[in-house]
């Protein structure tokens, strides 16, 4: 392993090349301009950390409009994903479930998941459309973005009103996937209108996604139930008051529906006999059933409907030597869903068809002001203070169901300052409990370079977090069979603080190369757990945040004129204190245990051949491992010394090739080809967990052959073009029957576009 690092660490480091001869032509390839260094755009060769960058157009030519479809292009980047609008970020093997190791930003607004209560990681899944780029920050960037960015961030940045001419768009896709009986339809247009000329622009764009379901129920016996529909909105009202004032105002909002989630009972799998007459309890029985294909054998229907807005104002004002942004944001995202609960009710020994209903309302109001300098000499900063209030409302409850898998009992959103008990549900309902949780942070930062010279610059950075958080809980309807412990409300209070450090040397020996030395920090706050459980148990009321130190070497490096690009890091990561989930008789809560130290290498290189040739091949390594073994404390099958973290394949990787051809008259062809590969891991840390189970590797090829024409594209597309049917994610605990998320069966169809100039 150590050979094939110090190979790899010898690319990222070895110098350009004499360029090739002048061919008479340009093949330089574009530039991607970032501004995720918070003091103006750069092209992101020019930037010293590691960050990857896909426009507007790379996304639209391998028709990407959500995560997972273009995710496998970044190296280092993973996912665990449990369907639309479920999906936990990973990069550089920082996984956790227990909270957002991200930072996820759309535009200026904070949207990072961590809700424990859900898993801690659920991202919202806005659909990509019309977007300018986006930018993946690797490796933590607790200086500038603060709290959850441990492992790096994610910005996604939205087209800016065109102030000088008018712009329009409409696009339109119908496709077909395996297994599903309708056809899967999309559409989104756009109008970027000038106001007032120069001065007051407006750019709308609408989205409607119907995906048609490809699983079917052999429980109550439907097809295609996973059907999802999507529709959102954005609007960007942009005011260039002066040359050096502007402001910038945008609202964002998409509703989610699924009739159900797209979890798969594997081939060969039983699953559990319901009969209770067993325990004596009234209601339906369910015979024993088989998994399969695209085979769903969950006892319970499980609905999710999302409704998420984004409201955001920035302002920035030329001021002297520099630039001063303020920016004020509020997230808002109200969920509800359904997840089948039958397992653990034969876990406790009552076999009855149950279903959990969590309803999650969560509002973040996040406000920063930053000012950015941009001096001609050797010395350059950037320093500012930053806001944030957190809001959440959370309501569980658990209610018997009927033969077909629909609750027996309606649901109703409750509050936590109520505090009552009792059966408020009717006779159907097995247990319920509330919860309302607020935390204010406080921090303030700065980023200032010095450069020694043309060739080297030293960057020094430090961000100083407050916060306060408290809680309160109340169990609304006390378990079936239970006496309970006594405590039926709770109210718990706590406070964090942390400060974290970065520190990047830069060298530039020539204009095609860049080297970097970056040692960085960065930190999750910590939190409250929800004690009021049935019977007697105890849990813990608090856990303490987690950090790690990142080491870092990489390189940025042009050739050929600027027609190959080949970037690449080494890096070794100590995270410490980790936060983790566990559980006492089936009942979760969050503790700190463990050290886990991370050594990692990627490699990303983009070449131009030739006018109508364009490659791009990346890959990673991984290797993650647990340092000592857990205390009881972690669970039932704490990890042991030398365990990877799960679901991060040491190894990943990508390649595309891009075929664009003159037709002559005005029209071109476009054919690219990629594949993504993503190796083996597991589910769990401890081999002789009983829930241990292994990922195989897979790899995902898809095609998109395009015609263009004036302002005509016409694309035929296959997604998985080899039929691949492996396992994303596989869920299996005491409260979750034996499942997975697998890769989507092939999709073939046809996008058409037409842009109004």
């Amino acid at each position: 392993m150590k050979k094939k690092l110090l190979c790899l660490a010898a690319a990222c480091t070895a110098s350009p090349f004499v360029s090739a001869a002048d061919t008479g032509q340009s093949l330089a390839l574009e530039e991607v301009i970032v501004t995720a260094t918070k003091r103006g755009a750069y092209s992101a060769q020019d930037v010293s950390i590691a960050i990857s960058a896909l426009d507007g157009s790379a996304l639209d030519a391998m028709g990407a409009t959500q995560f997972d479809q273009w995710a496998g292009e970044v190296p280092g980047l993973n996912f665990e994903s449990w369907g639309p609008g479920d999906k936990d970020y990973v990069i550089r093997g920082i996984n956790s479930p227990t909270g957002g190791t991200v930072g996820v930003y759309y535009d200026e607004a904070v949207t990072t998941g961590r809700f424990l209560e859900n898993g801690g990681g659920r991202q919202v899944d806005i659909k990509l459309h019309d977007l300018s780029h986006v930018e993946i920050l690797k490796g933590p960037q607790g200086t500038l973005y603060g709290a959850n960015s441990l492992s790096g961030t994610i910005r996604y940045i939205s087209k800016r009103p065109n102030l000088e001419k008018l712009e329009a768009y409409v696009e339109v896709e119908s496709s077909a996937t395996d297994d599903a009986d309708d056809l899967n339809t999309m559409i989104n247009a756009m109008i970027d209108v000038p106001v007032v000329a120069d001065t007051l622009g407006l750019r709308i764009v609408g989205w409607k996604h119907d995906n048609a379901g490809y699983i079917d129920n052999n429980r109550y016996h439907e097809d295609d139930v996973n059907e999802e529909d999507t529709e959102g909105v954005r609007a960007i009202l942009r005011w260039q008051a002066t040359e050096d004032f502007v402001i910038s105002a945008n609202y964002t909002r998409q509703n989610l529906d699924l009739e159900n989630d797209s979890r798969i009972t594997p081939s060969g799998v039983d699953v559990f006999v319901v009969d209770p007459a067993s325990s004596g309890i009234p209601g339906p029985s369910f015979p024993a059933v088989s998994g399969g294909d695209n085979i769903s054998t969950e006892v319970v229907r499980t609905p999710w409907e999302e409704e998420v807005d984004i409201y955001g104002l920035t302002a920035e004002w030329r001021v002297g030597p520099g630039t001063l942004t303020a920016t004020t944001n509020t997230f808002r995202r109200d969920l509800d869903y359904i997840y089948d609960s039958t397992p653990i009710m034969i876990f406790f020994g009552a076999d009855r068809a149950a279903a959990t209903n969590q309803i999650q309302d969560r509002e973040l109001f996040s406000n920063e002001i930053r000012y950015a300098t941009d001096f001609d000499g050797r010395f350059n900063f950037v320093v500012g203070a930053f806001y944030q209030e957190e809001d959440i409302d959370f309501d569980l409850q658990v209610v018997t169901s009927d033969s077909q898998g629909r609750p027996e009992v309606t649901f109703s959103q409750l509050d936590a300052d109520d505090m009552f008990i009792g059966d408020n549900f009717g006779t159907g309902t097995i247990f319920g409990r509330t919860l309302s949780s607020k935390s204010e942070s406080t921090a303030f930062f700065g980023e200032g370079d010095y450069a020694f010279n043309e060739q080297w610059k030293l960057t020094l950075g430090v961000r100083y977090f407050d916060a306060d958080y408290e809680s309160q809980s109340a169990e609304t309807h006390p378990f079936v069979g239970f006496q309970g412990n006594g405590i039926t409300f709770q109210k718990q209070e706590g406070d964090d603080s942390k400060v974290t450090w970065k520190v990047n040397l830069a060298h530039t020996p020539n204009d095609d190369s860049l080297y970097y030395l970056n040692i960085a920090t960065g930190f999750r706050p910590g939190g409250t757990n929800a004690v009021i459980i049935p019977g007697d148990v105890v849990l813990p009321e608090s856990f303490e945040s987690d950090e790690l130190i990142s080491f870092e070497l990489g390189g940025k490096t042009t050739w050929l004129d600027n027609s190959l690009i080949l970037n690449g890091a080494l890096y070794y990561t100590e995270w410490t204190d980790m936060q983790t989930g566990s559980n006492i008789e089936s009942f979760a809560f969050v503790t700190n245990v463990g050290e886990v130290h991370v050594i990692g290498t990627e490699l990303d290189l983009t070449y131009r051949l030739d006018e109508n040739w364009r490659f791009s091949v990346g890959g990673s390594y991984i290797d993650t491992e647990l340092q000592e073994d857990e205390p009881d404390a972690a669970g039932d099958f704490p990890g042991m010394k030398g365990d990877s973290l799960p679901n991060v394949p040491e190894w990943a990787g990508y390649g595309a090739a891009t075929y664009t051809r003159d037709l002559g008259g005005d029209m071109s062809l476009r054919v690219r080809l990629d594949y993504n590969y993503r190796g083996s891991s597991a589910t769990e840390l401890n081999r002789t967990n009983i829930y241990y189970h292994e990922l195989d590797s897979y790899g995902v090829a898809n095609l998109n052959v395009a015609l263009l024409r004036d302002n005509w594209t016409a694309t035929l597309f296959v997604n998985n073009l080899t039929d691949e049917d492996e396992a994303v994610d596989i869920i299996h605990d005491d409260q979750e029957q034996l499942s997975g998320l697998y890769v989507k069966p092939i999709t073939y169809g046809l996008r058409l576009k037409y842009s109004f100039m």
